[in-house]
């Protein structure tokens, strides 16, 4: 499966870093997280254990060159509008876009800009995440 996760902060980097064991990832991030990520790896803190992942990185949407299977958007409230009218010139039929963010009226403006409800999934996690530092 060839996933987008966009906004590639801590839930996203956290999501990035699992789902890459298996699939293929390509995180899009803020430059200083793409460097470090292509440069020694993405780390992951668990129980004391430092794990090293290696998901894909881009800066922007320009250089994704495929259409993903699953997109899933993980950025802050705010920023749903502005992700979402970057990611959508990526996004085709049968693409599924997963909202993994904070707040109550995502789904809806997800909806609104892509103009259909289909393939479009609210998500919840439980888990407490902290980004340390970039990669």
């Amino acid at each position: 499966m060839k996933i987008v996760i966009f906004g590639a902060g801590a839930i996203g980097s956290l999501f990035g870093a699992y789902l890459s064991k298996t699939e293929d990832v390509t995180l899009a991030a803020r430059k200083p997280h793409v460097d470090a990520i292509k440069s020694k790896g993405l780390a992951v803190i668990e129980k004391g254990k430092k794990i090293i992942f290696n998901p894909k990185a881009v800066c922007s949407v320009e250089e994704i060159d495929f259409i993903p299977d699953l997109v899933m958007l993980t950025v802050k409230s705010y920023d749903t509008l502005n992700a979402i009218r970057e990611i959508k010139k990526k996004i085709e039929g049968n693409t599924i876009v997963l909202s993994l963010q904070n707040g109550l009226d995502n789904i809806e403006k997800i909806k609104t800009e892509l103009g259909k409800d289909e393939n479009i999934i609210a998500g919840v996690t439980m888990h407490g995440v902290t980004f340390l530092q970039p990669g």
